[in-house]
């Protein structure tokens, strides 16, 4: 006879246990994908942070900007390299061989990076520049303290008009001396043939010759040596077409209002370049700042054009004293009177007067550049006290520029070179100061190749995981400098 055993326990016993490992295995899958997760993000953060600090040593150690050099020293436009430097982070950091952590075969996720790409970046040259631009400003904010100045406290507006009426006395200047030519040139004419030709013997005449010459071949201190540097400009950004970024990430627009950002960049250009007397030994360039206003390709070319506008500026101040002063426009009237005399033309008096007048003034301003190039400081506004050239000395200017009366709290040169930047051009001088960047760089580098637009400052990459238990992962994050 058989034995019937119940056996509905056993069956629902198994019931739920099927049930509840089918849950436990699904709780553990679920909190493992967690972990994948987890440990993608903690990765891809510190492989961010890995790829940022390769950024480029000299760009920051000489001009306080972040950004990854994409070429890594070599000529690159792509971003091959900075993406192979990302997986091979991202995999160095998943590797758990010697972890005190796991123990072999513990890995519950084996992941991989199995590649990455960049889908997006900014370039510093971006935007013709604009990207930079922003650099240096949040730079600055972070240094107004001692840095920023007082746009108040600068006469710019009394200057400009100064050089305006430089310009102008240059003309009218022109004008009278060609009346003068004319007028004795019809006297000439019309003299008798045993008469001598009208010379006058005027000491303007010569002032006017010595123009020529150029302001460096004038006021130049003896002994004083002109760079000889020059460049090649279609090598730099300014003007080469370059390349730019991909996709729409947008650079973050400083808040400054227009005039605080323009001080910023006017006082950021003014202590990363050097100018005549303040030179560096491993720049390129060596007048970077007058290159900043002028874009000549050669060193002297720029601080030529530079010194010019400081004469017509310095013509205009001393000129406007001279017509101010008494007793010296008694000088000139007096001289002009004697050599009318002499020429038995008293027409010739009152222009005589006027072009004695522009030579003075003239001879006065080249004197103050070779102040201003002996490092000494020029008088705002001339007064008797400050006036350095006697009319006497016309005829021999040029042998006396040494000899003048030192001022204090007056315009040094780098005075007026601030005053430039102020009135150029905004968007010239950050194209100029780009070149001025790629210049050094690829001189304390010894790297040819190295070019701002390729420089990388803001960047979104998509990394791909693989899992050793299966499934496939991805992840975008966007790296950047703060």
């Amino acid at each position: 006879m058989k034995k019937e055993i119940s056996a509905s326990v056993t069956v629902y016993l198994c019931l739920v246990l099927g049930i509840m490992l089918s849950f436990t295995f699904t709780v553990l899958e679920a909190a493992r994908q967690q972990v994948i997760k987890a440990e993608i993000e903690g990765v891809m953060d510190i492989g961010l942070f890995s790829v940022l600090g390769e950024y480029h040593k000299q760009l920051l150690e000489r001009y306080d900007i972040f950004a990854i050099d994409a070429g890594y020293g070599n000529k690159s436009s792509k971003t091959k390299q900075l993406e192979a430097h990302l997986q091979f982070y991202l995999n160095k950091n998943l590797k758990k061989e010697g972890s005190l952590f796991y123990s072999q075969g513990a890995d519950l996720t084996k992941l991989s990076c199995d590649g990455v790409s960049m889908k997006e970046y900014l370039l510093l040259s971006d935007n013709s520049g604009q990207v930079m631009r922003e650099a240096i400003l949040n730079y600055m904010k972070h240094k107004k303290g001692s840095l920023i100045t007082n746009i108040l406290d600068r006469n710019y507006e009394s200057l400009e008009n100064q050089e305006n009426s430089g310009s102008e006395g240059r003309s009218q200047w022109r004008e009278k001396s060609s009346e003068i030519k004319s007028l004795i040139e019809e006297r000439n004419r019309e003299r008798k043939e045993d008469e001598e030709p009208i010379v006058p013997d005027n000491p303007a005449d010569y002032v006017e010759t010595t123009i020529e010459e150029g302001i460096l071949g004038l006021a130049l201190p003896s002994g004083k040596e002109i760079s000889a540097q020059s460049i090649t400009k279609s090598n730099y950004f300014s003007y080469r077409a370059n390349r730019e970024g991909e996709g729409n990430l947008a650079f973050k627009s400083s808040s400054l209002n227009g005039i605080t950002k323009k001080t910023y960049l006017e006082e950021y250009y003014f202590a990363k370049c050097s100018y005549f007397n303040q030179e560096r030994e491993d720049s390129l360039l060596k007048y970077q700042l007058e290159y900043l206003l002028q874009g000549e390709e050669k060193d002297q070319d720029n601080l030529e054009k530079t010194l010019q506008r400081i004469l017509l500026i310095r013509e205009g101040i001393n000129l406007s004293y001279l017509m101010t002063d008494s007793q010296k426009q008694a000088e000139a009237e007096t001289m002009a009177l004697l050599i009318s005399v002499a020429c038995l033309m008293p027409e010739l008096k009152e222009p005589l007067k006027t072009v004695i007048l522009f030579a003075w003034s003239y001879a006065e301003s080249v004197k103050d550049i070779r102040i201003l190039l002996d490092g000494k400081q020029v008088a705002a506004t001339k007064s008797d006290s400050t006036w350095n050239t006697p009319l006497s000395q016309l005829l021999s200017f040029t042998s006396h520029l040494g000899e003048y009366k030192c001022v204090e709290n007056g315009m040094a040169y780098q005075d007026y070179l601030k005053f430039f930047l102020w009135t150029t051009n905004e968007q010239k001088l950050l194209s100029r100061f780009m070149d001025i960047c790629e210049m050094d760089i690829r001189t304390i580098t010894q790297n040819p190749y190295f070019s701002l637009d390729q420089c990388i400052t803001v960047f979104q990459a998509s990394s791909y995981f693989i899992s050793g238990y299966g499934g496939d992962y991805e992840i975008t994050r966007t790296g950047y400098y703060e």
